[in-house]
């Protein structure tokens, strides 16, 4: 979990917001992102969670969820 909060940490902008939402997962809130670069964003946050954790037994999954009221 340590190597997760770290990398969102380096890869989300100061706007956003990050907490561990439980003892296996971390929310992260992108503020005014357009919806195009989530992907961005979520392939950072992989790459440096990769590049620090090199034990491929564990695995990170993301799911994105639109909070907008349009």
């Amino acid at each position: 979990m340590e190597f997760l909060e770290r990398a969102v940490k380096s890869s989300i902008r100061g706007v956003d917001v990050t907490t561990r939402y439980s003892s296996t997962q971390r929310i992260v809130l992108l503020m005014n992102m357009d919806r195009k670069l989530i992907n961005v964003v979520t392939d950072r946050i992989m790459k440096q969670f990769y590049k620090m954790c090199d034990n491929r037994q564990i695995s990170v999954h993301c799911d994105v969820a639109d909070l907008t009221e349009e």
